[in-house]
Order: C-alpha cells, then structure tokens, then sequence
C-alpha cells in the first residue's frame, strides 16, 4: 500500500486488499470480508496539524471454523510482526524528505 493515501480516496474505494469504508480528516477505516472473516481496520492520526502519532486498531470477526483455524497461527504472528512494520513506519516518516514534504 502506498504511504499516503490517494487524494481522491473514496467511501468503497480499494486500498491494497481493503475497501475504504470511513473517511475522516484524520483517519481512515478500512475493511477486508469473506465468508471466513471480516477485518476492520482502523488508522487514525493524533491531533494538531503537525502530529506524528498514529493509532492503529484492528477488529477481526470470525464467521466460520476455517475462520477461527486460520486465526491460531497468525493472531501471534500479527501481534509481532504489526508493531515492528509500525515502527519502521514511524521512523520512515521521521526522515527529513518525509518531513519536508506537504502532507
């Protein structure tokens, strides 16, 4: 997924695998369904015009066994792997070209 999102990003849109659901000025929900799962997931920029802070939160239903199966081995491997690709993100964005560039 691109770093930014496209400025014409609309309800119903694709972004990556996930279909924009909810559009604010500082935050996006995006979702991702079939008959197994739905995923939400919710990206939201702290306040003031200059914040640095994102808020990632995620809400996965589960409609059938295969869903809840395949969830065992990767619930854990999400909860380790989102919060390093997080990190390497924010310190991505810390660097002057992103700095220097309108958001």
């Amino acid at each position: 997924m691109p770093a930014v999102a496209p400025v014409a990003l609309a309800v119903g849109d694709r972004l990556g695998i996930f279909t924009a659901q909810v559009l604010a000025t500082d935050g996006v929900v995006l979702e991702d369904s079939d008959r197994h799962l739905r995923v939400a997931l919710s990206l939201q920029l702290g306040p003031g015009a200059e914040s640095r802070e994102l808020t990632l939160a995620t809400v996965v239903h589960l409609h059938r066994p295969f869903g809840r199966l395949y969830m065992l081995p990767v619930a854990p491997l999400h909860r380790a792997i989102v919060p390093r690709l997080l990190e390497r993100y924010g310190r991505y964005m810390a660097t002057p070209h992103c700095r220097d560039q309108p958001a």
